[in-house]
């Protein structure tokens, strides 16, 4: 369901944003192909980056920052141990500021968190936000996998044991620790069977396998931070079955 927004509600409109972006990278094999090494760097420049934030639950406002910059690095490594072994590494770094947000719209909630930053400007109750960090966008994350595979005469059994972290995030551009996440990490499982002519795959997947909680949003009511928001999924299991012709 779509949240109505402030926006459309007051009839106020939003800029379109534009993005020069900037990218390097390179794909590598190493030891006969046992190794593969991939590393990505970029820039986003943006101009009238589109902001989306929720003023109350069931209302969001949609507003353009001046300027943002997205600076980052990634390294994808897949290594074959054995036969049966396969080892992978992700590792992504990220620098993701407003460059220039002269006027971010506030909450109530927000102010009173803000109130006494010399960053708020109380005539106008916005908060200049150049410098801080963009929403939901984590300094650093890394994924940790392996995965073992047994082929047979009916086909293939492979198990994959996988962990996710993530450093903390924001969800408003104030950057208030009341409406944001602490790092956190995921452990996920998949077992799987695939049969020798490849029209059978049956899979037990399970996610969030140590129920770790977490929140993917924080909303606020009118005058004070709520308990509610969006939650990470809690631990879930399912079986999977597929059958291709």
């Amino acid at each position: 369901m779509l949240l109505p927004t402030c926006s459309s509600l007051l009839g106020f409109s939003y800029q379109p944003e534009k993005i020069l972006s900037y990218e390097v990278g390179a794909k590598t094999e190493w030891l006969d192909r046992r190794l593969r090494l991939n590393a990505t760097g970029f820039i986003y420049d943006y101009t009238n980056l589109q902001v989306v934030q929720v003023i109350v639950p069931g209302l969001t406002s949609i507003g353009n920052a001046a300027k943002a910059r997205i600076r980052g690095a990634e390294l994808e490594s897949v290594g074959k141990v054995t036969e049966h072994l396969t080892l992978t590494a992700n590792l992504a770094l990220l620098s993701a500021k407003y460059t220039s947000y002269p006027q971010d719209p506030l909450s109530p909630a927000i102010i009173a968190a803000v109130g006494n930053s010399p960053k708020y400007n109380p005539i106008t109750k916005t908060y200049n936000a150049a410098g801080n960090y963009l929403d939901s966008a984590p300094k650093s994350s890394f994924t940790l996998g392996a995965q073992y595979d047994q082929p047979f005469i009916w086909g293939n059994l492979s198990a994959r044991l996988e962990y996710y972290w993530q450093d903390k995030i924001y969800f408003d551009p104030t950057n208030v620790l009341a409406q944001g996440q602490a790092a956190y990490g995921l452990v996920n499982l998949n077992l799987g069977y695939t049969s020798l002519d490849a029209k059978w795959d049956a899979r037990l997947i399970a996610r969030n396998l140590a129920d770790k909680q977490y929140s993917m949003a924080v909303l606020d009511s009118s005058t004070t931070f709520a308990s509610e928001g969006l939650a990470g999924p809690p631990r879930t299991v399912l079986l999977r079955v597929t059958r291709n012709w």
